[in-house]
């Protein structure tokens, strides 16, 4: 297999196949391709969420990890914040940008 490949593994107990697109390394932690644009200004009360700490599973939603065994407190945050209207930017709308617009719950 090769970078941008699909795999498919049979790991789940509910038979169902996980499909894994095989991506090359990017937005790493603590480095350059996970920083900030240093013009974006970040407000002092922002909520961080880290997503895709888990090595062994891909994330692209910024509330859960593709297999949804793991979720962060986003939605909750943004709820208990009355926040009402979202902006989103990014690079890879086709990918993890579009799969967090399209699971923003506010």
């Amino acid at each position: 297999m090769q970078v941008y490949d699909t795999a498919i593994f049979d790991v789940n107990n509910d038979d169902t196949p996980m499909e894994q697109k095989l991506w090359p390394r990017h937005c790493v932690q603590n480095s350059w391709g996970a920083e900030l644009h240093e013009d974006l200004k970040v407000v002092e009360d922002a909520i961080l969420v880290y997503k895709g700490t888990d090595p062994d599973t891909d994330s692209y939603s910024v509330f859960w990890d593709n297999n949804k065994k793991f979720h962060t407190k986003l939605n909750e945050e943004l709820k208990k914040r009355d926040v009402t209207d979202v902006f989103v930017c990014g690079v890879a709308y086709d990918v993890c940008v579009g799969e967090w617009r399209r699971r923003v719950q506010v």
